[in-house]
């Protein structure tokens, strides 16, 4: 997609714009198939791991949103049972050299606790 190939652009700008989009389309995804796309190639893809974990940030504030929580689109319908596993995954990323995926990590674990 145009957005996961915005995370390899030269443009820091435009990386995080990339990661803005990815996590706006995923937070789109029923059952949080979406959000676990995004944690599955930050495993894969070591590189990639701090713009997809910020994609993931991004896509649990669009689902999260006061505003997106009243509607008829349920948050039950938007992120089904997949808490508990995007929990688990998220702490592989606790061991992380950069402090800035360990920060990413924390923030969107402590937004699945909200």
């Amino acid at each position: 997609s145009i957005a996961l190939a915005g995370l390899d652009h030269q443009a820091e700008d435009v990386r995080a714009a990339g990661a803005m989009a990815l996590g706006c389309v995923a937070s789109r995804r029923p059952k949080g198939e979406g959000l676990q796309e995004l944690l599955t190639l930050a495993h894969a893809q070591p590189k990639r791991k701090y713009l997809l974990l910020s994609a993931l940030k991004h896509a649990l504030s669009c689902i999260l949103e006061p505003a997106v929580l009243n509607s008829a689109d349920s948050i039950d319908r938007r992120l089904g049972s997949s808490p508990p596993e995007i929990a688990n995954s998220l702490k592989s990323f606790a061991d992380a050299k950069e402090d800035s995926v360990r920060s990413l990590m924390a923030e969107c674990y402590g937004a699945l606790l909200a």
